[in-house]
């Protein structure tokens, strides 16, 4: 007879971004910069009915072959964007500065800062994220019960803090220890182990947002001696922050059902999110020294602001009874949320110590940049229910707002300028000014109205 399965719902809130990759690229020939807007145009290339001008122009730039193509090639697709307009499949917003970006360097002779790297930067290249059939960034079940999974493991490992695993036996390979992962030692081989009795489904859009693109770069934390340089910039599409309740599934577990069901491992669902929540809670107070210092460039006061939310009393008492987590998902979210707490997985570190060492911490710190500030990636509140509460919305629509005013928000996929006509409220005009962020419409019916770009609307 088939067990009965118990659902939980699940919302999921991003509290800074996240990125899981789907192994694809979207680069110039799938992506041009709207003029009018912050965001990227993602086109079909085999959807589009080009001109005839438009065609032969392309046609001499290929047949040329000169060191400038892709540059040339840009400018023709940027001067027809209405037409490519016609195989448009999606978009993705931009911050203020990344748009900048893209916008100063597509069709133009630009090298990339990257040291000896001596590659165009107009090639855009975006890693993209995990995607529904639809278009829209989502979260794999199997990212969230990894995360569970982790947390599990590291409650049950009693290894102090700092140790490499244990062996299986006293054999070797090649004269090096054969480790064991604790994962299958503490939990069981995928049938006897009580996560094959607990399903977690993919986590999709409970609302349309679009993908955020910015730059994600590796910091590298202090070491003990001197500072690592900086890592490269990997431009990706992420999960925005700040969405309450952005994305929604649900955890489903085998209940014990007949005598068959006596001696299988179970575990409660509650217990599981409270064990997830102080394993990932630990690791946001590890990191906070390093980014409360200045040159990381955070928000100000956003690592205090999450752990208030956590404070909250919905929330705090929501995760005491097991119906809310804390939690870290996806890439670039430094080798601590891949291991148990720095005990299971040998970390390289040949180019400090000569070679592979069991380390205390990673020496790994990414950073988004979302323009006037940056964040790190992955952190998210998970709540057991059709909703997020209440002061979960009421920190979104802070932070959220406050991004906008400052850059690290798009705003609205709209990009503002002097000379572009514009809706306020239900009011069309032409911006004929600019200063500090706040334009002056001058409204057809003759008045002058001073707003900012999230009160602002193409017409």
């Amino acid at each position: 007879m088939t067990r009965p399965l118990v659902r939980h719902p699940v919302v999921l809130t991003p509290l800074s971004p996240i990125h899981i990759g789907s192994g694809e690229e979207l680069d110039w020939t799938r992506a041009v910069p709207d003029p009018a807007r912050s965001q990227l145009m993602v086109f079909d290339p085999l959807r589009l009915t080009l001109t005839d001008q438009a065609l032969n122009q392309m046609e001499q730039v290929i047949q040329g072959g000169q060191a400038d193509s892709v540059i040339r090639l840009q400018r023709i697709l940027s001067a027809n964007f209405r037409l490519l307009e016609q195989g448009e499949v999606g978009r993705l917003d931009l911050t203020q500065t990344e748009y900048g970006r893209i916008r100063d360097r597509f069709g133009r002779n630009v090298q990339a800062n990257q040291p000896g790297a001596g590659q165009v930067a107009n090639e855009i290249a975006i890693a993209r994220h995990a995607l529904t059939p639809e278009g829209q960034p989502y979260v794999p079940g199997s990212s969230l019960k990894g995360a569970l999974r982790t947390a599990e493991v590291a409650r049950r490992d009693g290894a102090p803090r700092g140790e490499g695993p244990r062996p299986v036996d006293e054999t070797t390979d090649r004269g090096k220890p054969v480790w064991h992962d604790p994962a299958d030692r503490l939990l069981g081989r995928f049938a006897d182990s009580p996560f094959a009795r607990l399903f977690v489904s993919d986590l999709v859009p409970a609302q349309r947002f679009r993908g955020l693109v910015a730059e994600v770069r590796n910091e590298r934390r202090r070491p003990v001696e001197g500072r690592g340089p900086k890592g490269v910039p990997v431009r990706v599409e992420l999960i925005p922050p700040f969405i309450a309740g952005a994305l929604r599934g649900d955890i489903r577990e085998h209940g014990v059902r007949g005598e068959k069901d006596r001696d299988q491992k179970f575990l409660a669902v509650g217990d599981l999110l409270r064990t997830a929540h102080a394993f990932h809670l630990r690791l946001f107070d590890f990191f906070k020294g390093e980014l409360e210092r200045a040159d990381r460039n955070l928000p100000p006061g956003w690592l205090g602001a999450v752990r208030q939310l956590l404070a909250e009393e919905a929330v705090a008492s929501a995760i005491r009874e097991g119906r809310a987590a804390l939690v870290r998902l996806g890439k670039f979210c430094s080798a601590e949320s891949k291991t148990v707490e720095w005990r299971a997985v040998r970390i390289p570190q040949a180019a400090r110590t000569g070679g592979q060492e069991w380390v205390l911490h990673p020496y790994t710190l990414w950073l988004a940049d979302l323009g006037a500030y940056r964040l790190p990636l992955g952190w998210a509140l998970i709540e057991l229910a059709d909703a997020p509460c209440e002061p979960v919305g009421r920190f979104c629509e802070r932070w959220a707002a406050e991004g906008r005013l400052t850059g690290h928000m798009p705003t609205s996929g709209f990009n503002p300028a002097v000379g572009m006509r514009v809706r306020v409220g239900e009011r069309a005009g032409k911006i004929v000014y600019e200063e500090d962020g706040v334009f002056t419409v001058e409204t057809d019916d003759g008045d002058e109205v001073d707003a900012r770009p999230q009160d602002l609307r193409p017409e």
